[in-house]
């Protein structure tokens, strides 16, 4: 088992569901990332891996679904 942090993505476009995120999923063996949209979600992608996502369903432009079949 691997001491090193998890990476996690919280695509939201609601700040406030953001932030109760980041306070329920903040610790010393995650790393926290945020987008509010898809496109923001694609762009940080593509500078880091991420291990875990948790994603709206919702979102202006491109939605939660659209997103995720777009990731491979």
């Amino acid at each position: 088992m691997s001491n090193e942090p998890i990476d996690i993505l919280v695509l939201d476009d609601e700040e406030s569901i953001r932030w109760v995120m980041e306070q329920t999923l903040q610790g010393a063996d995650r790393r926290l990332h945020f987008a509010a949209s898809a496109e923001e979600a694609g762009e940080l992608l593509a500078e880091r891996p991420i291990d875990f996502a948790l994603v709206d369903i919702n979102l202006p432009g491109d939605d939660g679904l659209t997103f995720l079949a777009g990731q491979k």
